[in-house]
């Protein structure tokens, strides 16, 4: 007996179908195509460049089941820790410095920054030591986009000169 996605593949070679995206039938009706994710689908006129079908799909925002799977290590790790952990993780996510978390929390910075190196050591104790890297990367397919969309202002630049 053949699994599903072995029948699936086999009739898309042999089939006729005309609702499958895939299907040859329908590429060849052209209610449907594959396009890379390379293709030029238009033009940024503001860099004098193609705007490529990627770009175009690319979200600016971040994986909502990654920012998920973090919070949940987080509030796990503030709730069964010293509260001033919580202040001062929510202030790194702001991109505040410790000096304005403790201003904004009420809090005298003295009394945030004794326990600042030992919540690095609690972090690594019970997130790993890749946890504060981690939380501060890009992501590699984030980074790639960016990588290009530096590269084509950088054309543009030269362009403009």
């Amino acid at each position: 007996m053949m699994s599903s996605s072995v029948s699936s593949v086999a009739a898309r070679s042999e089939g006729s179908s005309r609702v499958d995206t895939m299907a040859a039938g329908t590429q060849l009706d052209g209610s449907s195509s594959v396009l890379s994710f390379e293709e030029e689908v238009g033009w940024d006129p503001e860099l004098d460049a193609p705007i490529t079908l990627g770009e175009l799909l690319a979200s600016e925002h971040e994986d909502p089941s990654m920012e998920a799977a973090r919070n949940v290590d987080w509030e796990l790790f503030i709730r069964t820790h010293d509260y001033r952990y919580g202040i001062m993780v929510k202030g790194m996510a702001e991109g505040q410095s410790l000096k304005a978390t403790a201003e904004q929390s009420g809090h005298l910075y003295v009394s945030l920054y004794g326990p600042k190196e030992k919540m690095a050591e609690h972090v690594r104790a019970y997130l790993g030591d890749e946890a504060i890297p981690d939380s501060v990367q890009v992501p590699r397919w984030k980074a790639c986009i960016n990588r290009d969309r530096e590269k084509m202002a950088c054309r543009a630049d030269r362009r403009r000169l």
